[in-house]
């Protein structure tokens, strides 16, 4: 999960406009070929440029990480939190 976390964060490019009034944080899962899925905002910053951004940042993974050969499980849910600060814009 660390990877998939360091390249999310690496992936979100926060737009330079709007100030988001709170962290946001997204639902979404991985199926075990690395496709993320059902992408849902359950907190949003309260700006729709920066809500997408975090989705975009999320999509960026696709077929990036899937399950290695003999895993059990079909998916894995996660709940993401991208926390938003002034040091984030630079």
């Amino acid at each position: 999960f660390q990877k998939v976390q360091k390249e999310i964060k690496k992936n979100w490019n926060i737009p330079r406009y709007g100030e988001p009034k709170r962290d946001i944080v997204v639902y979404f899962y991985l199926d075990r070929h690395g496709i993320s899925n059902h992408i849902k905002i359950l907190q949003s910053s309260g700006v729709t440029e920066h809500d997408r951004a975090a989705e975009d940042a999320i999509r960026s993974i696709n077929y990036k990480y899937s399950f290695p050969s003999g895993a059990i499980r079909s998916e894995v849910h996660i709940t993401f939190t991208f926390h938003y600060n002034k040091e984030n814009q630079n």
